[in-house]
């Protein structure tokens, strides 16, 4: 008997991403169910689904962020909203997916939709603490809900069912010595290692940040540093320029053996990074991202802090813009 395909929709993220997909592959119930993923047009969504060969079938979508403030620009973003719809509805009725599994994001607004009106069960993970616009929508088209963060049920009217974040690392990732990952990178296995991760988008904060810190003291860490495609080439100048034992990169899908060499890790917060982080017991700072229109890593970063105060340690981000010595003293 043929098995009917799963279909994912993210995007814009590696965070939303890849968790949309584990949490898809959890809900294969036979080892030949095929694999859908419906994202945006951007290069990353092209890249990290390009990474994954279990997707059978790509489609990308066209569609304009909603226009805040510039009311002229309204025609054009309806007509792509219901272009997206009208797009999403033929693929889906042709593919005939037994469900729809998203992690929110814009995106996935036009394919709910559409799922909805075919009949589609509809599964909707919340990543975060505070569930995001789109969520919040969603929530009312969901068949079920399912959250990372107990304290994200506050936040949604509906039932809602905890679970584990769906972590791309098995056990097996784990399974050699923080010393020999350190030889497998090309590092001395008796220095602590230092991981910055800003993200599948990369952080200019951190990235500017970290060149605050003391020379004198990053001497002392060989660097793994993920900078997001913008500013590879000034991140590998600075360390370069000042004689440090750095590994400088934009994006890699498989982080297991950095984590695993790993003894301190400066990051966001965004939940992926930090279940992974806590996946492998590493010494985490936590600088949440925040800005006028989004400060949910803040509530993500507390509510990890709240639960492994042994591991992660919260600064925030205007404190470090005033004093960025703060960071160096709590390294």
């Amino acid at each position: 008997m043929i098995q009917k395909p799963i279909c994912c929709v993210a995007g814009k993220s590696g965070g939303h991403i890849i968790p949309c997909l584990q949490f898809a592959k959890k809900q294969c119930v036979h080892s030949d169910t095929q694999l859908l993923f419906i994202s945006t047009t951007a290069a990353l969504d092209k890249k990290i689904i390009s990474q994954f060969p279990e997707i059978t079938n790509h489609l990308e979508l066209e569609l304009r962020t909603i226009p805040y403030g510039a009311w002229w620009k309204l025609p054009l973003f309806t007509f792509s909203f219901i272009r997206a719809t009208w797009k999403s509805f033929w693929y889906l009725k042709k593919q005939q997916p037994s469900c729809i599994v998203s992690t929110g994001g814009f995106v996935a607004l036009p394919v709910c939709i559409a799922g909805k009106l075919l009949g589609i069960p509809i599964s909707l993970f919340e990543l975060n603490v505070i569930p995001g616009k789109a969520v919040k929508f969603l929530t009312k088209l969901a068949t079920t809900i399912f959250i990372c963060f107990k304290e994200t049920q506050s936040y949604i009217k509906r039932p809602c069912t905890l679970t584990a974040y769906p972590l791309r690392f098995s056990e097996t990732s784990k399974k050699i010595t923080s010393e020999e990952a350190k030889l497998q990178i090309g590092f001395s296995e008796t220095k602590k290692m230092l991981l910055i991760l800003g993200g599948s988008q990369g952080s200019q904060f951190l990235n500017n940040l970290i060149q605050q810190i003391p020379i004198a003291v990053l001497k002392t860490y060989p660097v793994v540093h993920q900078t997001g495609a913008d500013q590879v080439a000034e991140c590998y100048d600075f360390y370069t320029r000042n004689n440090i034992d750095a590994q400088v990169f934009a994006y890699r899908d498989n982080l297991a053996l950095y984590y695993q060499a790993a003894d301190i890790i400066i990051c966001r917060a965004g939940a992926g990074t930090l279940f992974e982080a806590l996946f492998f017991e590493k010494q985490t700072i936590v600088i949440p991202l925040e800005t006028q229109t989004t400060d949910h890593q803040l509530d993500n970063g507390y509510a990890m802090e709240c639960m492994r105060p042994d591991l992660f340690s919260v600064l925030r981000q205007g404190e470090l813009i005033q004093n960025p010595e703060l960071l160096f003293k709590k390294l």
